[in-house]
């Protein structure tokens, strides 16, 4: 074994002296850094795991005080350590039920199976590290999600996300309150409705503009909001595009612009206004006549 190697700790469970003794000497034999630790009661077994935790534990189903089932943890996300469970030819309706409870495996007695363990065990520990960086893996997606959800739930912009298809799949407060509805009568739901019917051509020419080279792009237009009233809207959309290209989702960030735009309307009427009167007047040289 050399320095770097890893020394895999093995906790064998077992009554059976003969029995420990062709696994111990098959883990020796095996010659891949790991080291077995017998105990022959639950209650030995327990001190043990008090005091280290073990890479690995192999459990006899049957032992002197009770069960090799009842070291399994009650809750399977707790777990610390895979096991695997050996039993007796016609137990292995037991040794599915250990399955179902939480263990990883399951080796039915004799001479060969039993000095086939190393291998059963170098498997089962591959297999629960990929089950621990899964599950990190998994954990850290919730908790990503559970701070996108704290800032984008502060945020006073309007934010969505929805596929191609246009179907909400979520929406921050801000969103809900702006159209007066619930978050379940929004997700689920098309976002095209909450828009004015003569404005989906142009807000769907805008979508179809965003590729994988132009993904975010601001755009503007029309909402029914929450009184009915049509009012303006500002947003940034940006697309998330799968390797081939294809839209997987969107996500937009709005604000109301209505006040922004009735200022417009007003400054172009008074230009406008401004331009008939001047000319209406007459040119400068009539003037200068009249006097």
């Amino acid at each position: 074994m050399t320095e770097e190697q890893e020394i895999i700790r093995i906790l064998l469970i077992e009554d059976d002296r003969e029995h420990a003794r062709i696994i111990s000497k098959a883990f020796k034999r095996h010659g891949e850094g790991m080291v077995a630790t017998v105990a022959g009661t639950l209650r030995e077994a327990r001190a043990l795991l008090a005091e280290t935790t073990p890479h690995l534990v192999i459990a006899d189903l049957r032992l002197p005080d009770g069960d090799g089932m009842e070291i399994l943890p009650t809750d399977k996300d707790s777990a610390q350590f895979p096991v695997v469970v050996v039993t007796a030819h016609g137990d292995e309706q037991a040794a599915v039920a250990a399955l179902k409870a939480g263990a990883l495996d399951y080796v039915v007695k004799s001479t060969l199976n039993l000095a086939d363990l190393p291998r059963v065990a170098s498997r089962a520990v591959r297999e629960w590290r990929h089950i621990v960086e899964q599950k990190r893996a998994e954990e850290a997606l919730r908790a990503s999600e559970a701070r996108y959800r704290a800032v984008v739930e502060t945020q006073t912009e309007l934010i969505c996300r929805y596929p191609p298809d246009g179907t909400i799949t979520f929406v921050n407060d801000a969103y809900c309150r702006y159209f007066d509805k619930p978050r379940e009568a929004l997700l689920g739901h098309k976002f095209m409705p909450l828009i004015p019917e003569e404005d989906h051509e142009r807000v769907q020419a805008h979508f179809a503009s965003l590729g994988p080279e132009n993904p975010v792009a601001t755009h503007e237009h029309r909402a029914i909001g929450a009184d009915g009233r049509i009012r303006w809207q500002q947003w940034t959309n940006s697309v998330i595009f799968d390797e081939q290209g294809n839209a997987i989702e969107l996500q937009g960030v709005g604000r109301d612009i209505t006040k922004r735009k009735q200022a417009e309307e007003e400054l172009q009427k008074a230009h406008d206004e401004l331009e008939r009167r001047v000319g209406n007047e007459p040119p400068s040289w009539r003037k200068s006549d009249a006097c």
